[in-house]
C-alpha cells in the first residue's frame, strides 16, 4: 500500500505532455519557439521533469528542515 506522499509525486512528463505544456506556455506568454529549437526544448523539458521527479520523490521526514545557512 503506498503512502499519502507517494500519490502526490508527479511522474516526469512524456514527450506528447511536454509538447502540450510547451505549446500552451508558448502561446500563453507569446513567445514562440522556432521550428529548429524545439526538439531541443522537449528534450530539456522532458530531462528537466525526469530531474524534478527525482527530487520529489526523496522522503523526507516530519521533522525534516532546510539547514538555516548553507555551507558546501
Amino acid at each position: 500500500m503506498a503512502d499519502a506522499r507517494s500519490s502526490l509525486t508527479p511522474s516526469p512528463l512524456s514527450r506528447t505532455e511536454a509538447e502540450r505544456l510547451l505549446e500552451a506556455v508558448s502561446a500563453a506568454l507569446a513567445l514562440p519557439i522556432p521550428p529548429l529549437g524545439l526538439p531541443g526544448t522537449l528534450d530539456a523539458l522532458v530531462r528537466l521533469s525526469e530531474a524534478a521527479a527525482l527530487l520529489l520523490a526523496f522522503p523526507l521526514g516530519e521533522r525534516d528542515e532546510p539547514a538555516p545557512v548553507f555551507r558546501p
